[in-house]
């Protein structure tokens, strides 16, 4: 069975996104996402040989929940302590998420109009200078070296 590291994580509202500093040095435990009632096994190491007793983690002094490993099957989890859940992520949601961001980018950039003043936009590298009589509506960069 494959399993998936996740990484450590900033202890957030889950609804806000704002930090939780008074989750500092407070203990939780690795649950199902959304369903306290459901702990699964996480270890330190990919083999899953150093396990972690009872996947119970502690919030560091930076205000982080620590990385393990855990099974795939038991994805999605989150860090629940103090009454609080820390949904987390693991390096595959996180690239998951970001190929999505990519393909929203390529689309928006493939169906958009550019638009800057009346004129087409000029990037002039910084060996060159602006042309002697720019015309209306032309927009320069200098770039700097």
């Amino acid at each position: 069975m494959a399993r998936i590291l996740y990484v450590a994580k900033l202890a957030v509202d889950k609804d806000s996104g704002m930090a939780l500093p008074q989750l500092r040095g407070q203990g939780g435990t690795i649950i199902a996402r959304g369903n306290p009632a459901v702990v699964p096994q996480i270890s330190e190491d990919r083999a899953g040989t150093t396990l972690i007793p009872g996947s119970t983690l502690t919030v560091n002094e930076y205000g982080f929940v620590p990385s393990f490993w855990v099974d795939e099957v038991d994805l999605p989890v989150s860090w629940w302590g103090a009454g609080v859940e820390v949904p987390l992520e693991s390096t595959e949601g996180i690239a998951k998420r970001l190929e999505e961001v990519n393909r929203v980018s390529e689309d928006a950039a493939e169906n958009s109009v550019p638009r800057v003043g009346s004129g087409p936009v000029r990037i002039h590298p910084p060996s060159t200078s602006l042309p002697a009589s720019p015309q209306v509506g032309d927009i320069a960069f200098l770039i700097p070296s």
